[in-house]
């Protein structure tokens, strides 16, 4: 989601996230920012404040997910009063050279080191093998790019 904001230079000034269990019951919450950004460390440390108010270790998670809200476009921004327009503007500085790069190399060649571990997963099923349909690609395919249809083989 920053990735996207940034690309069209957008920030938020408000973040929602929610976890979702495998009986499809949802728990998040609502987080206003001290100030709009599109820096996802800037976010995750927000989250991780509440996050202990929407997590249940007894619980199995499917899916998870974080929304910007209150986008406006990249403009001069007012000085607040505690400083946090400055920190903000120094980490956009950094994300602006790795969106640039992640332009000229492909995305994610340059990352945070934190998110090292979540790039590093191939999605394994539970045997520990990739799906065979992502082994057999079709013609003109790639690993990023491929055409969504089931692989269709006879039941053993």
């Amino acid at each position: 989601a920053c990735i996207k904001a940034r690309r069209y230079a957008l920030s938020g000034n408000k973040i929602s996230f929610f976890l979702k269990t495998n009986e499809f019951k949802y728990s998040g919450s609502n987080i206003k920012l001290a100030a709009s950004t599109s820096d996802p460390s800037l976010i995750i440390k927000e989250i991780e404040k509440c996050f202990h108010l929407a997590y249940n270790p007894a619980f199995l998670y499917r899916a998870t997910g974080v929304t910007l809200h209150g986008l406006r476009r990249h403009s001069p921004k007012e000085l607040d009063l505690f400083g946090e327009y400055k920190n903000i503007s120094n980490r956009e500085d950094v994300l602006s050279r790795i969106d640039f790069l992640s332009k000229k190399y492909g995305k994610h060649s340059v990352f945070f080191a934190s998110s090292l571990s979540a790039l590093k997963r191939n999605h394994l099923g539970e045997r520990g093998k990739m799906a065979e349909r992502k082994q057999n690609l079709f013609e003109g395919e790639t690993k990023r790019r491929r055409i969504s249809l089931p692989m269709m083989r006879k039941v053993e």
